[in-house]
């Protein structure tokens, strides 16, 4: 390295430093955010619900941005479409559990009063 010239990896480092304790902090309020809404009862249940969903979404946006690096630049396109292809499965893999888990309970738990009725024991 020549004399005088600016320390370029130190500068860089501290830079990504801060960015880390920059989405830290907000992680952590957050986090405590929703905490303090529903162990205070501070807002009714259904605006309690909202600001819990609210917090979980920029959650999620404050990893995105500050954990995983991922903006809206060119080079972090892909990366981008992969997280969103990931999440895109994600959904419609947890959403067809929960379709076959509630048409698994209709079927089995739910029988028609006639057939209790008459001891039937398929219904």
């Amino acid at each position: 390295m020549k004399q005088g010239a600016p320390d370029e990896g130190g500068e860089a480092g501290r830079r990504g430093l801060a960015r880390y304790l920059t989405g830290f902090t907000l992680a952590v309020a957050l986090t405590v955010i929703p905490f303090a809404l529903v162990i205070d009862r501070m807002l009714a249940p259904a605006a309690t619900l909202a600001a819990i969903l609210a917090a979980a979404l920029a959650q999620i946006l404050v990893h995105l941005r500050y954990f995983l690096h991922l903006d809206r630049s060119a080079a972090e396109r892909w990366n981008l479409a992969a997280v969103l292809f990931t999440a895109a499965i994600v959904t419609v893999l947890t959403s067809g559990a929960i379709w076959i888990m509630f048409n698994l309970h209709a079927r089995t738990m739910e029988r028609p009063a006639t057939a209790m009725m008459a001891g039937s024991p398929k219904g």
